[in-house]
């Protein structure tokens, strides 16, 4: 349907709510244009992933320089990790602000019903701000867990040369530090940068989207937006998004009620069905 002729549909059901009554189609009309599109995200993933990349180059040189050639933890104080969470709040916060807006802003375009700008933009920027505080607090608390357990504690213990020499041949790696620096780079590595941003994209994709669907039924009761579980084309073969491509999203089924992302690298989408009741 035109999107122009949608618009037109809304504000006369706002203006005239008793006109449900005589519409066809057993008073169901679809507002939906056919073949909705999904936004393209390869720009807001990027961007993410870049910035991710980079902080967490910038946070391994500093790791390095605290620790001065040893792979004493205990040099690591609390400064390091204050400045690492407020890093990384601050590298992903605007970027997830950008992709829920926009995506949102990219429903209302493609079924033709808009919102209020001031409201959704408020809402999506408090979002963004409380679920970045969270996730960051986390991807916190992975980064140090994984660094303690990267790092034999015997490094930490203050042993003496010949002490740490006996046990670093105890532990029966050949090269040790060579091992402990390879999954020390792990933690900040561009592949795990990659993977919180894909999850993390396709998760402010859907907030955006659900905020505007929201709103969209506040401002107009007479209007049903249904959300839809669609799979991209690398998913077609997950066992878990699979069955729920094509479906509803709503309790009782495949979906579980729950939006993308389902799990970690996932880039499934939704699309509405915009109905008049």
């Amino acid at each position: 349907m035109n999107k122009l002729l949608t618009q037109a549909i809304t504000e006369a059901v706002k203006q005239y709510p008793d006109i449900t009554a005589h519409l066809s189609d057993n008073s169901l009309m679809f507002l939906v244009a056919d073949g909705m599109k999904q936004i393209n995200r390869d720009p807001f993933e990027n961007s993410l992933y870049s910035d991710i990349a980079k902080f967490f180059k910038i946070s391994l040189r500093e790791l390095y320089d605290m620790l001065g050639g040893t792979w004493d933890l205990t040099k690591i104080d609390e400064t390091y990790w204050r400045q690492y969470a407020e890093g990384l709040q601050g590298t992903i916060e605007p970027n997830l602000s950008t992709t829920a807006y926009d995506s949102g802003l990219h429903l209302q375009e493609e079924t033709g019903i808009f919102i209020d700008y001031d409201i959704y933009s408020e809402e999506v920027a408090r979002w963004a701000e409380r679920y970045t505080f969270d996730l960051v607090r986390g991807l916190t608390d992975t980064t140090r867990t994984r660094l303690q357990a990267a790092v034999p504690s015997f490094f930490s213990e203050g042993l003496t040369r010949d002490e740490l020499e006996r046990r670093i041949l105890e532990s029966g790696i050949p090269d040790l530090d060579v091992y402990i620096g390879d999954r020390v780079r792990r933690i900040y590595s561009d592949q795990r940068a990659s993977m919180i941003a894909v999850t993390e994209t396709t998760r402010a994709a859907s907030l955006g989207e659900q905020v505007t669907a929201k709103q969209i039924m506040m401002d107009n009761p007479s209007i049903v937006m249904t959300p839809i579980w669609n799979t991209s084309n690398d998913e077609l073969v997950c066992p878990i998004c699979g069955p729920r491509n094509g479906k509803e999203i709503k309790p009782g089924n495949e979906t579980n009620g729950e939006y993308p992302p389902a799990h970690p690298n996932c880039r499934c989408w939704v699309s509405h069905e915009a109905t008049v009741k």
